[in-house]
């Protein structure tokens, strides 16, 4: 166990498989990883990936949401992460780990490990693009952008240009605390997947009951088949008799679906998306088209990267600070599934992931860990 790497994950999978799969490649240069996880999450963990001896997860309490005047260190969970620390760490001749690698959202760990003289490494699980719009829109002070007006951020390209309508958002408060995620341990997304040669795909980041409902009614007056992803939820749940108007073109599933599955099935022609970073690089990884429904966070910016840099996805509506409804749905979807040079495009965008070499980006961190972290 020299060489030690801790890797903590957010809450949610859209968090969790990135750190997992983080976990894997440590692994597969002799690392040990130590995953550091909410308690909620450890049911969704595969077994695979529990029992492999290179691998340890470490169980915390849930994280309080970061509201001001909240004191996070004083929480159970970073009592939690203290007590395993000082346990690890307390052992003789054992080498402290190489370095803590933190997911974004329990940046407050960080504070925990400085105190026991562990290096820390920030992760960002969503895309490099996002991080850079976030930065961009800060930087060209996009805050009091009128409408029409277009800011250019620097370094990036034009189509990636901040506008009115990027900023245009529902109100959300903080993402809250994840519950047990029902169905195992892959990934689930807002499937409304559309296949017989067109198809749709719905997560834990989803639309408003009000707005589950427009989506409902778009798929009845839509003629061509479907799969529909819902949640244990009742609030949430469709009419059921969906699909009985609907006939035998649409599937409704509850609870879990194997999303890169459906993606990867050839009668698959569309995705309505959120556009968290895993699902958008799983649709563009699959060659399916998109049409982006983002709710909250870098969802907005993964978005414009599909429609208006790649171009390989439509927005479902222009004005997202107002209920998505019925007409937009139909509309995308219509432009969506008609549009065959887009489709042609996401064919040579598959055929790049099909050719990617992911091993360089980890050949980095692996410089980094060896270079940058080497005692003064």
């Amino acid at each position: 166990m020299g060489r030690d790497i801790y890797v903590v994950t957010g809450p949610g999978q859209g968090h969790l498989r990135p750190c997992m799969h983080l976990c894997n490649l440590l692994n597969k240069r002799n690392y040990h990883t130590t995953l550091v996880l909410s308690s909620t999450l450890s049911s969704v963990i595969p077994p695979t990936f529990a029992q492999n001896p290179l691998t340890t997860i470490a169980q915390i309490a849930p994280s309080s949401r970061p509201l001001p005047g909240c004191d996070l260190l004083s929480q159970q969970a970073a009592e939690d992460l203290r007590a395993h620390l000082s346990n690890r760490c307390g052992v003789p001749d054992l080498p402290l780990p190489i370095c803590a690698i933190i997911d974004f959202q329990l940046g407050w760990t960080g504070q925990v490990f400085r105190k026991f003289n562990v290096p820390v490494i920030g992760l960002f699980t969503f895309g490099a693009s996002a991080a850079a719009m976030e930065w961009g829109a800060w930087k060209v002070q996009a805050g009091d952008i009128k409408p029409g007006e277009t800011r250019l951020v620097p370094g990036l390209p034009e189509e990636m240009a901040i506008t009115y309508w990027d900023l245009k958002r529902k109100e959300l408060g903080p993402p809250g605390g994840m519950g047990r995620i029902p169905g195992g341990a892959a990934h689930q997304d807002r499937v409304t997947n559309l296949h017989g040669s067109q198809k749709l795909k719905g997560r834990e980041v989803r639309p408003s009951v009000d707005e589950y409902k427009q989506l409902a009614d778009a798929l009845e007056d839509w003629s061509r088949p479907f799969t529909w992803v819902v949640q244990h939820d009742k609030d949430h749940r469709p009419d059921p008799g969906l699909l009985k108007r609907g006939g035998n073109r649409g599937l409704i599933i509850y609870g879990w679906a194997p999303q890169m599955m459906i993606l990867s099935h050839e009668s698959t022609g569309g995705f309505l998306s959120h556009c968290g970073w895993n699902s958008t690089m799983e649709a563009v990884g699959h060659g399916v088209p998109v049409l982006a429904w983002p709710i909250r966070g870098d969802q907005y910016y993964d978005a414009k990267l599909v429609v208006n840099y790649l171009k390989v996805g439509y927005r479902v509506a222009d004005d997202l600070s107002e209920m998505v409804k019925r007409d937009d749905i139909v509309k995308g979807l219509e432009r969506l599934m008609g549009d065959e040079e887009m489709r042609d495009r996401m064919v040579g965008m598959k055929s790049i992931f099909d050719n990617a070499t992911p091993e360089a980006a980890f050949d980095s961190f692996s410089d980094f860990v060896n270079q940058k972290l080497k005692p003064a």
